[in-house]
């Protein structure tokens, strides 16, 4: 049986030209979606550098939506997930009157609880870490330093 030969023509390596630039775009764009949720949007004015927390208890689970009131009740925040950004999105609000204070979002939130002064919410952002082989190529997470976000 005769050997088949590709033969590379114009044509061939036109269509194979406007394949590569596609998928090179196509990995593009998907780089920047997945990393969209990796910038901190807030309106809030956040504390770097916590070595200490003074806070009444590590909250291990906040319900999407319910309000976390401060230790004074004088403040609340409520969790929700932005599907556009593929964030989560903390929400400080005024408890006398529903107001909203502010936002900060990112892509994974870790809620530490409220400052035992009320001044502020313990949070730490969740990033990736490094590709784990063993696990069938998915990436571990770690938690990146603990932020306090003040209330104004």
């Amino acid at each position: 049986m005769p050997k088949m030969r590709f033969k590379l023509t114009e044509k061939t390596g036109a269509l194979l030209l406007i394949l590569f630039w596609i998928a090179v775009l196509m990995l593009v764009g998907w780089y920047i979606w997945y990393k969209n949720g990796f910038t901190t949007v807030t309106t809030l004015s956040v504390q770097t550098g916590i070595t200490d927390m003074h806070h009444p208890q590590v909250l291990q689970q906040v319900n999407e939506g319910s309000p976390v009131y401060s230790p004074d009740s004088k403040h609340y925040f409520t969790l929700t997930t932005s599907l556009s950004r593929k964030a989560q999105i903390l929400t400080l609000y005024d408890a006398s009157n529903d107001r909203v204070l502010g936002t900060y979002s990112y892509r994974e939130l870790v809620i530490y609880g409220w400052d035992k002064e009320s001044s502020g919410v313990f949070v730490a952002n969740k990033t990736p870490g490094d590709v784990d082989y063993l696990l069938f190529f998915q990436t571990t997470q770690k938690e990146g330093p603990t932020r306090k976000i003040l209330v104004p």
